[in-house]
């Protein structure tokens, strides 16, 4: 079996089962590094071309030099959807560097039924991320920044209100849905699965995020439950 390396960012909040950085997610072995002064602020910008990356380089090769064929590498951010293609170079493992790789065939599928729920939307809509983006025209959601989990994330906070932040969740996408009707929804962010089978019981639509696109890879890596 697999054995899944997720690269985390420097935070401390805490992670759900669900979570890509949570152990309870998954049913092989799973090593969590945590990649110093890596901040949601570093990677969640305007301009990651301007990011200092180079944690996750040295990390990618230490692991690499290591690992078994088979194993995985991922990470906890989405956004680092714009380093996806350079850290995948770095590596003869599968990189999964964010849920978005998977919008081209989502799209293929569902085409402007699909819809993005992700951290921050303003941010991911900026050209940095167009490649990422692969020309989705659906409607793309962010969590309002005084959200609980938003704050959470943002502010590097410790405790989740798990029942506040589902309840937010379940707000956010029930107004996108009356705006926008949609059949499928992908959750950039890798804090939003947790919330996931709430999403799929409220509203009855498919939801993908980082956790189905490892399970796509390698049936054996997720929890059945997750994705």
């Amino acid at each position: 079996m697999a054995k899944l390396t997720v690269l985390q960012l420097d935070t401390a909040f805490t992670r759900l089962p669900g979570d890509v950085a949570s152990p309870d997610s998954y049913d092989c072995t799973v090593e969590i590094v945590t990649i110093p002064a890596a901040t949601v602020k570093d990677i969640v910008t305007d301009h990651p071309e301007r990011t200092n990356i180079s944690g996750f380089e040295a990390a990618i090769d230490k692991i690499d030099h290591t690992a078994a064929d088979g194993d995985v590498i991922t990470t906890s951010c989405g956004f680092l959807c714009y380093w996806q293609n350079h850290l995948a170079s770095r590596t003869r493992l599968p990189f999964i560097g964010s849920a978005l790789i998977d919008l081209p065939r989502l799209t293929a599928i569902y085409g402007h039924r699909l819809g993005i729920l992700t951290f921050d939307a303003g941010i991911l809509g900026k050209p940095a991320y167009a490649e990422a983006m692969a020309g989705f025209k659906g409607p793309v959601v962010g969590m309002p920044p005084a959200s609980h989990l938003h704050q959470i994330i943002s502010q590097n906070g410790v405790h989740i209100d798990r029942h506040r932040a589902e309840t937010e969740i379940i707000d956010l996408v029930r107004a996108m849905i009356a705006q926008t009707p949609i059949d499928a929804l992908l959750l950039e962010c890798t804090n939003l699965p947790p919330y996931k089978a709430a999403l799929k019981a409220e509203f009855g639509i498919e939801i993908y995020d980082i956790l189905t696109v490892l399970h796509n890879l390698d049936t054996q890596i997720v929890k059945s439950y997750y994705h």
